[in-house]
């Protein structure tokens, strides 16, 4: 309906409504008419993420973090008899001497 100098007026008296009860609409409604209370909840929001990162949120990337600890060539790997043999980047090579030790010449 024209009010005036032609100005659609619709639910509530708002401009462009034309009384259309929408999904957007009713939203939009939702939205704006209680936007101070919004506000408030996402500043509260804010709030406790802010204190629960502030308690208790560390970065933590460690090796053993990012392995499957549960699979069974780690168990073994993360044994404590054989922590000697342990590494990433690491090769280990075994020398022995078929006839004495490695300390003395052959003959």
């Amino acid at each position: 309906m024209a009010v005036g100098g032609g100005t659609l007026v619709g639910v509530g008296g708002r401009p462009g409504h034309q009384g259309q009860f929408t999904m957007t609409a009713i939203l939009e409604r939702l939205i704006f008419d209680n936007r101070r209370l919004i506000l408030g909840l996402f500043a509260f929001i804010t709030v406790v993420m802010l204190i629960v990162a502030w308690r208790g949120l560390r970065i933590d990337a460690s090796f053993t973090k990012q392995l499957p600890v549960q699979h069974e060539y780690m168990r073994t790997y993360l044994r404590e008899n054989v922590a000697e043999f342990r590494g990433a980047n690491r090769i280990l090579i075994a020398l022995i001497a078929s006839d004495g030790n490695m300390f003395r010449r052959r003959s």
